[in-house]
Parts: structure tokens; sequence; C-alpha cells
């Protein structure tokens, strides 16, 4: 019994890290068959279409009082009554459609609430990781405040320091390749954890038009900044969440924070980080 339960929890495990992924997966088998359904059913739903015309047309011409009120549904031609004339009202579509694809609704149905729960599901992982993420950076400030205050200003710049030449090490090499002196130089924003290239005269550019945005609406996010920074990023979930808010402009306003590094090859490095922590 004790290893039945070891299993169990194993697998819920392996079946709680991977959730998202398995309702995907199980979205797009659930599409897959509502598809193959669907084309196998076709034939037959076709059939029950054209029943359900007929017995409209001999519904409609038992209860018809003049002859002539046929003539709308008959062949120019032919004078035949002809199916392709009688139009069925969404309900009576319903009626005929029903039997046929019931399950295929009801596979397709699925497939969308297996959508819906991977979405909301790696939402919730992203605002789980956002905070443990904020947390992690606010303990780091109450660690640097710490030293700061045991050691002295002197031995806090020079802990930045050496984290920011980590930091330039770990430079991508299409970054670090990017480099033309002078002009452009590879940058690291240490709340987004992005490498980028700019230059400090962009840079500083980037938040002077993030922190206008900060006063004109009260708040900006760090997906804003990014996009003053001209940083191509795919997924801002997180970044949008991240906020700073804004009572007054000149007191409230975050600035670069500026320290320097250099790659494995020796090439100048940005690191940025930022004067003012997110609200939240």
């Amino acid at each position: 019994m004790s290893k039945f339960k070891t299993g169990l929890k194993i697998a819920w495990k392996i079946i709680d890290k991977n959730l998202p992924t398995i309702l995907s997966g199980m979205a797009l088998i659930g599409l897959g068959g509502a598809v193959a359904r669907a084309t196998q059913r076709a034939p037959e739903a076709v059939s029950e279409l054209e029943k359900a015309k007929m017995d409209k047309i001999e519904i409609i011409e038992r209860e018809s009082k003049d002859e002539h009120d046929m003539d709308i549904y008959r062949d120019e031609e032919t004078g035949d009554l002809t199916l392709a004339k009688v139009k069925l009202t969404p309900w009576e579509w319903f009626k005929a459609e029903a039997p046929v694809y019931w399950d295929t609704w009801l596979i397709s149905a699925a497939a969308g609430v297996c959508i819906i729960l991977s979405n909301i599901v790696g939402k919730r992982r992203y605002a789980a990781l956002l905070a443990a993420s904020l947390l992690d950076r606010k303990r780091f400030e109450e660690y640097r405040d710490k030293v700061k205050e045991v050691f002295g200003d002197k031995k806090d710049a020079q802990i930045r320091q050496e984290l920011a030449q980590d930091y330039s090490m770990d430079t991508p090499k299409d970054i670090e390749t990017g480099y033309v002196e002078g002009k452009q130089y590879p940058c690291y924003l240490k709340l987004a954890d992005l490498y980028f290239l700019s230059d400090i005269v962009s840079v500083g550019r980037a938040f002077n038009d993030f922190n206008a945005k900060l006063g004109r609406e009260g708040e900006a996010s760090l997906e804003d900044l990014i996009y003053y920074l001209d940083i191509p990023v795919r997924d801002s979930w997180l970044y949008e969440r991240t906020i700073w808010e804004c009572d007054d402009v000149k007191r409230d306003k975050v600035e670069p924070v500026f320290d320097h590094g250099s790659t494995m090859s020796g090439t100048p490095c940005l690191v940025i980080d930022v004067s003012r922590k997110p609200d939240k």
C-alpha cells in the first residue's frame, strides 16, 4: 500500500510539473479528434439536413392554402420542388445537426477548456515566479543595505563592481559581437535579466522617456522601460506586472545606475541597475 501511495505521489508531481504542457497536448489531441470526427460524420450530417428540409417542405405544403405558395420552392426550369431553395432556421438547423455532431461539439468544448486551464495555470506560475523574483530582489536589497551599514560605502561599491564583472562575463556572444567602439556597447539590465546593445546616452534618454510616462500616468511598468530601451522581448507578461508608482515625479523618478565590466574577451559592458526598486 505504501508503494502505491508513493507511486501516486511521484505521478502527481510529474503531472503537476508538466501540467500546462499536458493540457496543451490534450487540447491538440481533442481538436484533432474533433476535426476527424466531423469529417467522418459529414455525409450523415448532409443527409439529416436534406431530411429536415424535406420535412419542412411537407409541412409547408400541407398547411398551404394556395398552391402558388409553393412556387418559391420550385425549380424555374422543371417546376419540381427543390431542396436548395428551402432555408432552415438556426433552431431547425440545430435540431437536425445536434444528434450527428453532439460528440464533436463535446470534444471541441473539452479542448477549449484545456486551452483555458493551460493559460490559467501558466499565468499563475508566472505570477508565482514574479513574486519569488521580487522577494529575492528585496532580500538582496536588504543584504546590500546591511553590507553598506556594516562595512561602509566603499565596500558596497567594491561588491557592486565585482557583481558587474560577473554579469559582464556572461554576455551572450551575439550581443558581444555587436560592439562598436564609441557607438554601441553590450549592456545588461539587472532587473529584467536582459542583455542588449546600446550606449550611455541612449539609456539616459530611455529613462527620461520612461519617467515622463511615469509622471504623466502615475505609474509605469518594467515593460515600458524595456520598450524605451528598445530591447526585443518575446514574452512580456512578467515585465508588465512589475510596476513603479508615482505621486511626485521629481521625488519618485527612476534613474539608471551604471556599473562597468568586461566580457571574456575584454569587450566593455554596461551593467544597468535602477535607483528605485518597483513598488509592486
